[in-house]
């Protein structure tokens, strides 16, 4: 039988800690943490956007022109396709490879300096990328709902019925 003392007279070790589980986590880490869902979550939507964008963009359609006009309804479709491609293009350039490259040198500024002010100029010149982005999105947007509801384009639907289903994935992505 094994006496009790030996083995209370080893010395037990206590898990012994790191200097990484000693120091509270920062905000700017938890921060870069989130922001990698946020990033993959962001560039699943900007990618499908993009998608529906340049098949809509290069899909021919047919030609609508309303009774009374001039011009052709089919023209501010496209017209329409092609900025929100081009805003979506430059969306997925700036959130794919901009702003990561932004976050990772705040990240860096933060570690090496501390918040300087180089760092709240990164973080400032990112915040503003991607709000001036979310602003035109959201105006875009409100400029598509009134094309489609002009009175040429609602004719070319109504009427003909000849871009009714452009006009309904307008609308969606509109509202996306």
């Amino acid at each position: 039988m094994i006496e009790e003392s030996s083995i209370s007279s080893k010395p037990q070790r206590k898990h012994e800690s790191t200097d990484s589980e000693d120091r509270p986590e920062g905000a700017c880490s938890k921060f870069l943490r989130g922001f990698i869902l946020y990033y993959l979550s962001q560039m699943f939507v900007n990618v499908a956007s993009l998608s529906f964008y340049m098949v809509m963009t290069f899909t021919p359609h047919q030609e609508c022109i309303p009774m009374g006009s001039k011009s052709s309804s089919t023209s501010i479709l496209t017209a329409t396709y092609i900025i929100g491609f081009s805003l979506h293009l430059v969306n997925f350039v700036i959130a794919t490879f901009v702003e990561p490259v932004l976050r990772k040198e705040m990240k860096k500024k933060v570690a090496e300096q501390g918040m300087s002010s180089e760092a709240r100029r990164l973080i400032n010149t990112s915040f503003i990328l991607e709000h001036a982005f979310r602003v035109a999105f959201i105006l875009f947007s409100f400029w598509q709902l009134v094309m489609i509801n002009g009175p040429g384009i609602a004719y070319c639907k109504e009427k003909s019925k000849a871009l009714e289903e452009p006009i309904n994935w307008v609308f969606l992505l509109a509202m996306s």
